[in-house]
């Protein structure tokens, strides 16, 4: 009799707490269709609590507008705010999205260091976007020590996975390049593939 009401009540307790779960998919769904509908104020309805309850793509989503400003004032420092959440819970294009406001000093100070750490972070995962300012970093020798075989490395790593944003750049720094450094890094980018973005060299 005992066991019977535990259970009963463990089951209370599991659906009250089901039931007081948000339905994430769904209001996610909703702000994303109000955006398309330029209905900014629904979007960030829908957006806000789940942000606050730690949904990372909410979160994501909720720095692009405070970013561009649809729905809610522009500002930069939230925008940041609400990208550095995501991106600590591991949220790709919000790692991205962080390296490019410490790149360009939107809401934070310039910190190359951090714009590559976050670049790094999303490039490992293998985002392309990520992947191509990773290795306009290298390129420059911003928040690393220049390298054009590493910068190749990542251009031709965008390249090969179709973005010819990446022969574009390879294109740019080949005439600066000896052939064995272009040997090299096309080397280093197979690799670097083949461990899932791992094994990148720098």
């Amino acid at each position: 009799m005992k066991c019977v009401f535990i259970n009963s009540i463990l089951w209370a307790v599991f659906w009250a707490v089901f039931w007081a779960l948000p339905l994430h998919a769904g209001d996610l769904d909703k702000a994303r269709a109000a955006g398309d509908n330029g209905d900014h104020e629904t979007a960030l309805a829908h957006l806000q609590p789940l942000a606050n309850q730690g949904h990372a793509e909410a979160q994501l989503e909720l720095g692009l507008m405070f970013r561009s400003g649809l729905g809610v004032a522009r500002d930069d420092a939230e925008a940041v705010k609400w990208f550095r959440q995501a991106a600590d819970q591991g949220h790709m294009r919000a790692q991205h999205y962080l390296g490019w406001m410490y790149d360009k000093g939107h809401g934070v100070s310039v910190d190359y260091h951090e714009a590559v750490k976050w670049y790094r972070m999303a490039s490992n995962q293998g985002d392309p976007y990520a992947q191509v300012k990773l290795g306009w970093m290298y390129q420059l020798g911003n928040g690393v020590t220049q390298d054009y075989v590493v910068a190749y490395m990542w251009f031709h790593i965008v390249a090969l996975n179709g973005d010819n944003t990446g022969d574009l750049r390879k294109d740019m720094i080949a005439p600066d390049m000896t052939g064995a450094d272009l040997t090299k890094a096309k080397d280093m980018a197979k690799r670097c593939i083949a461990s899932g973005y791992q094994d990148c060299g720098g």
